[in-house]
């Protein structure tokens, strides 16, 4: 896996809080179209065809500026997102697993009272693909991931379910930052209708040559066999 620095997501953290009180309303049922979005940052393999590989999020990621409705109150705040395990089916195709068991992502409010927190726990398995991409300018090529579909269900710390969320991975750079949106949806309706395009993520491997240049060995390993950019 590729050792990246953090990097802030420009404008989305300018003016946050450092902590935020929640207040009882934050464990009511979410309304649709309520919006959590969060950012931070996240680091993965770069070799070729891996029988395996971990999507690696670093913690805590923020939640984001633009987050609203319900959300709105954990501006500024951690977001805690497990790490996906990706073991492959066939081909490009690979079967993901949040590391260890949902939640996939946990929202404290930075408070100690462990009642206010809300989780969300994706259905497993998630279907990712991975592919390579070239860019047709340089001729140099990465990894890369897209997610078709992630739904889930928000619930809080006795298990009462919230509502239904639709993941969208909005970015995922070469600098390892990205930014992915939850979105509650009617529950009864199951997954929306009308799938997002699926998302290119490029690793830090964007600069890999494509050809001979894939045999070698990129960089050195560390003790988890990840490559250092």
């Amino acid at each position: 896996m590729f050792g990246l620095k953090p990097v802030a997501l420009g404008v989305a953290f300018a003016g946050t809080a450092a902590t935020m009180t929640l207040t009882a309303a934050s464990a009511q049922a979410f309304s649709i179209g309520d919006t959590l979005n969060v950012g931070g940052v996240a680091t993965f393999g770069n070799d070729l065809n891996p029988p395996t590989d971990e999507i690696d999020f670093e913690n805590p990621g923020t939640v984001l500026g633009s987050s609203d409705g319900a959300f709105g109150g954990y501006i500024g705040t951690n977001a805690i997102v497990k790490d996906l395990l990706l073991t492959q089916d066939a081909g490009i195709t690979y079967f993901g697993a949040v590391e260890n068991g949902n939640p996939f992502v946990t929202l404290t409010g930075n408070t100690a009272a462990a009642g206010d927190d809300i989780f969300f726990d994706v259905d497993e398995p998630l279907t990712i693909l991975r592919q390579v991409v070239q860019n047709p300018l340089t001729g140099s090529g990465g990894i890369a991931y897209s997610f078709p579909q992630f739904t889930g269900v928000f619930r809080n710390a006795s298990g009462s379910a919230l509502g239904t969320g639709f993941v969208t991975v909005n970015q995922f750079n070469s600098d390892g930052s990205y930014s992915m949106s939850i979105e509650v949806i009617p529950t009864d309706t199951g997954n929306p209708t009308a799938v997002p395009e699926p998302l290119t993520i490029l690793g830090a491997g964007t600069a890999v040559a494509f050809g001979g240049a894939f045999k070698r060995k990129l960089g050195k390993k560390d003790k988890k066999g990840s490559t250092k950019a």
